[in-house]
């Protein structure tokens, strides 16, 4: 009796380390855009991350449907700016300050474009929400 108890316990301790959750332990800077295909890691393209993020302004703000297409071409012109920040990066090895620095105007950028796009209102929730 002894030993079956023993080696159920033993079978549910090993049992319960191969249905644990599994933690993503990626530090990559676009995390929120990444799930796994085959095993990989994925980004979306920048096509999808404006689109969604035109569709949660959208969805937040009741754009009309100029505003929605403006932001999402706003957001497209971004994301592909972003993605090409990150790949002469990683190519040219870029130090840390001009990473930064040109991050930032990327995001001012998106700033004055949405600022133009959305009415007052708009904007200042936007800014309440975001910022």
């Amino acid at each position: 009796m002894k030993k079956l108890a023993f080696l159920a316990a033993l079978g549910f301790i090993l049992t319960s380390n191969v249905f644990a959750q599994r933690i993503d332990r990626d530090n990559n800077r676009n995390t929120a855009y990444m799930h796994e295909r085959n095993s990989r890691p994925y980004r979306a393209s920048p096509e999808e991350i404006a689109h969604r993020k035109s569709e949660e302004l959208d969805r937040r703000f009741r754009l009309s449907g100029s505003q929605q297409r403006k932001v999402e071409a706003l957001a497209l012109r971004t994301e592909r700016e972003k993605q090409d920040l990150e790949r002469r990066d990683r190519m040219r090895g870029m130090p840390e300050y001009k990473y930064r620095k040109e991050m930032q105007r990327i995001q001012n950028d998106w700033e004055k474009g949405l600022r133009s796009i959305l009415t007052r209102k708009q904007y200042d929730s936007y800014r309440d929400r975001w910022n």
